[in-house]
């Protein structure tokens, strides 16, 4: 994703305005889903996955996906093209 491009969506992202700590501070089941909740109502959610997918991401809840949940998608994709 070119660096221009990772500026646009992050200025359309429905999270600008929240503190990073919902998304990087989440521990509770309750505060997954509130991240999660803010990420299924956001315009760019698919650039956002994307690039924790493409950089990786090792912390955080991106695309409203968690870390863990990453790495599944991950694991699915590499199975996916073998």
């Amino acid at each position: 994703m070119p660096h221009g491009h990772l500026r646009v969506v992050f200025e359309l992202a429905e999270c600008r305005e929240e503190s990073v700590d919902i998304f990087f501070s989440a521990t509770t089941d309750r505060d997954i889903e509130y991240a999660k909740r803010i990420c299924r109502r956001c315009e760019v959610r698919a650039d956002c996955l994307a690039y924790a997918l493409e950089t990786p991401q090792l912390y955080g809840i991106w695309g409203g996906f968690t870390a863990d949940e990453r790495v599944v998608l991950r694991r699915g994709m590499r199975e996916a093209l073998t």
